[in-house]
């Protein structure tokens, strides 16, 4: 009795460690990718003037779907399919269907345009649906991942010419700021225009006492009123980043990371590619680590590889565009927020499985065999699922059907408030619970 309670034990104690084990890489390459990474990959998209929309879908996305892009390279060179495909799938059903509502959550009601939310989701379902096509062949050889790298760079032409001008929509969008800008600038060309006056012109007396009666004015009190309401919003906003970034319990576990990140990867005074080599470097450390203890942690606890995947990989990859997408949202870009998010799963997709398989095969000659097929396809399948729901949600969104009409799609906007961000997260209920059930059913086939 007591041989078989110690069997129990020992094998219990392990998957807890390892699990605490891979919580905490993940937490280091949260860390990793939002201090280091992406402020790097921010740096080089300056430097090299690339616009908003189409950094967004390369350089950053690159960043905050790093550790799938990793995962899925290690996936494919170390025979682990199984383990790194359902989790690159299913990060997108968490990207569709679990981030919106976090950012809604997060910042309250936010307005999408529309086409940029068309535009992104049915380029992933493209790309998804060819990912299924080629799975099911059980093989995957050089054209066909040559197709799907192909794919992305067709993305990021489409990016680049339906960019929308976010400085020219933004008055229609935010009407309030527009007003208090107004505002601001009426009240300077007031004040402006008092300091002028002949009084003003006087001796150094008349035009101090101007001046003072120039500043006791009611347009220059409106103007010191919304400055000083503009700098408790800006003082409001940096405390709150300040007490979320000291948070006792992250700030003491994620000390050691950020030690080792400050001594081994240079700073904004070093040229912005010399971050970015450290950092993946570090990147792939971490998320190879995290790779090989999901995999053990599923054979000790007796878990398929594709439910591993898609639970403890998943959610640790997509733990940077999370985190990414909240902080442009309460930002105010909201529309870079989804944005990114789903940008990423383009990439993950196409480079991130595509490029890999690519690379096997013209080393090895041979095409990649893509293991549990079944389970792949069925994740993939309810993937497509949340993406019609994601669709759904936004065109509830519209403020007039007539919005989706070929004239008005480029100005279309949909609101996604908190209703709508619930039923949104219930979508992803169901549509994770059916992908774990396809995992777990399918693996034992």
């Amino acid at each position: 009795m007591a041989v078989a309670m110690e069997s129990v034990e020992i094998p219990l104690a392990t998957g807890v460690g390892l699990f605490i084990v891979i919580c905490y890489q993940f937490l280091g390459v949260s860390i990793l990718c939002d201090e280091r990474l992406c402020p790097s990959l921010e740096r080089l998209c300056d430097s090299l003037k690339i616009p908003t929309a189409l950094a967004a879908a390369s350089l950053l996305s690159f960043g905050s779907s790093a550790p799938e892009l990793i995962i899925a390279t290690f996936g494919a060179v170390g025979n682990k399919t199984e383990l790194s495909v359902p989790a690159v799938l299913c990060s997108a059903l968490i990207a569709f269907a679990a981030i919106p509502p976090m950012v809604v959550l997060a910042s309250g009601t936010m307005k999408l345009h529309i086409k940029e939310v068309v535009r992104d989701a049915l380029s992933y379902a493209v790309v998804l649906i060819l990912f299924v096509i080629f799975s099911l062949q059980k093989k995957i050889g050089g054209t066909e991942a040559a197709i799907l790298v192909a794919t992305y760079f067709v993305y990021l032409v489409i990016v680049h010419f339906t960019e929308l001008k976010h400085d020219d929509d933004e008055d229609a969008v935010d009407p309030e700021k527009a007003k208090a800008h107004d505002k601001l600038e009426a009240s300077s060309q007031t004040s402006t225009d008092t300091s002028k006056t002949p009084e003003a012109v006087g001796t150094p007396a008349t035009a101090a006492t101007a001046a003072t009666s120039a500043m006791a004015s009611p347009a220059a009190e409106d103007r010191g009123t919304l400055n000083e309401r503009l700098l408790d919003d800006k003082d409001a906003a940096a405390e709150e980043e300040d007490e979320e970034a000291s948070h006792p319990v992250i700030a003491f576990l994620g000390k050691p990371f950020m030690v080792a990140f400050e001594l081994t990867i240079p700073g904004d005074s070093r040229p912005a590619y010399q971050g970015f080599v450290a950092s993946m470097l570090w990147l792939c450390v971490l998320s190879y680590g995290a790779l090989e203890c999901t995999a053990t942690f599923a054979d000790v606890i007796g878990l398929s590889k594709a439910t591993a995947g898609v639970t403890l990989l998943a959610w640790g990859g997509q733990l940077p565009d999370t985190i990414a997408a909240v902080a442009l949202a309460r930002r105010g870009m909201p529309d870079e927020a989804i944005s990114q998010a789903i940008a990423s799963q383009v990439i993950n997709v196409s480079i991130g499985l595509g490029l890999p398989f690519l690379v096997f095969t013209a080393a090895s000659g041979e095409p990649t065999i893509t293991k549990n097929s079944q389970s792949v396809v069925m994740i993939a399948l309810t993937v497509l699922g949340s993406i019609v729901g994601y669709l759904f949600i936004m065109c509830l969104g519209l403020s007039s059907w007539r919005d989706l009409l070929p004239s008005n799609f480029s100005t279309g906007v949909a609101t996604i408030t908190p209703a709508r961000a619930v039923m949104l997260a219930a979508f992803f209920t169901v549509f994770y619970l059916g992908a774990i059930y396809a995992a777990e059913v399918h693996a034992h086939a």
